[in-house]
């Protein structure tokens, strides 16, 4: 009895098995016939699959961008690991890749991230400002990226591919949001074949917002948005072994963004003195570090930088110019309010021409000519 149970489990067993490993290979054969889409960056220079390509890069299309809500430069940092993203004085801004980036205070200094359109390096982008629209990608690559993107990709290199026209089609797409605060923000795109051989493409962007910060000094509401973008591009191939393209790029701001946010903290006082010694005034203004660290201030009165430590006020002080701490108020800890004696002015404006031309010299050797125009201004 017990012998006959075992020869009929083993039986059943060993169909089990059988049916199982039948299952298993209809399920392995189905996930290798089962492919994924390929995505193709140009991180080195050259179309090539992401997968093949042997460098730390995180590649993004156009429905990517608009899934994770990744609406320009600084919105990169929620998507991409040991990215991050900040604003300088002056104007600039530091995008820093495992750390690696620059942060200089200057309009001439150098960038320690290089970023990109195209291929093309951007020596002083509104990478901060504009948004991503009509983009076929964004590329980011971990550094050091010198020998492929040459000086200033220690950190890195961000590259933005434009989408470029589309021969014998017609395409376009709007996109409108409203919000509050007056909120509208339009992006548009139209595609038109010239003939079998040429198409253009006209892509815009708009982006108009109320402030939603308050100056009290002056009863104003200030950090709004005016943002307007435009881009067109002729794509060409006259014959099967040319083609090239033109595209013109203007980017404008005219509007009263702020350039830094709210300083509220613990005072750091100035010393007077060091263990019964007197200290210069000359001397003093160094002997204080603006606030003092630990927990930061959330609700009800706080105290605003020691204004010695400052460039302006420090210099101030040691011509005696100001008597020592200027900043002694007590500020609202709303970071919506400040108190300025005049509304922040930003204005910039940036226009880029740039140009591609390929000529296949044999079916596997292709010559490339690519080059740009650039002029940028920033008041702010």
């Amino acid at each position: 009895m017990n012998y006959a149970l075992g020869a009929k489990l083993g039986r059943m067993t060993g169909v089990s098995l059988a049916t199982l490993a039948f299952a298993t290979s209809v399920v392995a054969q189905e996930d290798a016939d089962r492919t994924l889409d390929p995505v193709l960056v140009t991180t080195q220079k050259t179309a090539e699959s992401i997968q093949d390509v042997p460098i730390a890069v995180s590649a993004f299309d156009e429905d990517s961008l608009e899934k994770l809500q990744l609406a320009g430069g600084p919105d990169l940092v929620k998507a991409i690991p040991n990215v991050a993203f900040s604003r300088t004085n002056f104007g600039g801004f530091n995008f820093k890749i495992r750390g690696i980036g620059a942060d200089v205070i200057s309009q001439s200094g150098d960038p320690g991230v290089g970023i990109h359109q195209n291929d093309i390096p951007l020596s002083n982008s509104r990478f901060f400002e504009a948004e991503f629209f009509d983009v076929e990608r964004v590329e980011v690559l971990r550094g050091p990226q010198g020998t492929l993107y040459g000086r200033n990709a220690t950190g890195g290199v961000t590259n933005i591919i434009t989408a470029k026209p589309v021969f014998e089609e017609y395409q376009a797409n709007a996109q409108i949001t409203l919000g509050n605060y007056d909120t509208v923000k339009f992006k548009g795109m139209l595609n038109a074949p010239l003939g079998d051989r040429a198409a253009l493409r006209v892509a815009g962007s708009i982006l108009e917002r109320d402030g939603f910060a308050t100056n009290e000094a002056t009863g104003s509401t200030v950090d709004d948005r005016d943002l307007f973008s435009v881009r067109a591009t002729l794509a060409f191939e006259p014959t099967d072994r040319l083609s090239g393209w033109i595209s013109v790029d203007h980017f404008e701001e005219d509007d009263t963004r702020l350039r830094n946010g709210r300083q509220v903290c613990d005072k750091d006082p100035t010393k007077t003195s060091f263990g019964m010694i007197p200290i210069s005034e000359a001397d003093q203004v160094v002997t204080s570090q603006g606030c003092l660290g630990g927990e930061p201030i959330l609700a009800g009165l706080g105290e605003a930088t020691n204004s010695t430590t400052t460039l302006t006020g420090g210099l101030g002080a040691a011509l005696g110019l100001l008597d020592g701490d200027v900043f002694t108020d007590p500020l609202s800890t709303d970071l919506r309010t400040g108190s300025v004696i005049f509304d922040p002015v930003f204005e910039a404006e940036q226009t880029m021409y740039s140009w591609n031309l390929a000529y296949d010299l044999t079916d596997a050797l292709e010559l490339t000519y690519l080059g740009s125009h650039f002029e940028s201004s920033t008041f702010s």
